[in-house]
């Protein structure tokens, strides 16, 4: 895992599957306290680095410790590669 901004929630990488040519699915593990919501920042690149889709998920309220979170979003063209970042407790 590794830990964000303020040790309240991290998240980890799991998968990620082509779905299109326009259209990527990532999945991580998000651990963060139990009620409360939280937003990650999933990107799509292509192999040469380009970003190539942006797509926020809110999750909560957490019921477990770390669950499993999947994201579809858009791409402009095949995505190769994947990060999820800017992970942020709502109210916080």
């Amino acid at each position: 895992s590794i830990t964000l901004a303020s040790r309240a929630k991290t998240r980890e990488p799991v998968a990620m599957r082509v779905v299109s040519s326009s259209q990527l699915e990532i999945t991580y593990n998000l651990t963060g306290p139990i009620g409360e919501t939280v937003t990650c920042t999933a990107r799509a690149y292509t192999e040469t680095g380009t970003e190539e889709g942006v797509e926020e998920g809110t999750t909560g309220p957490l019921t477990e410790e770390t669950q499993a979170v999947t994201v579809l979003g858009p791409t402009l063209q095949e995505a190769t590669g994947s990060t999820v970042d800017g992970c942020y407790i709502h109210g916080r």
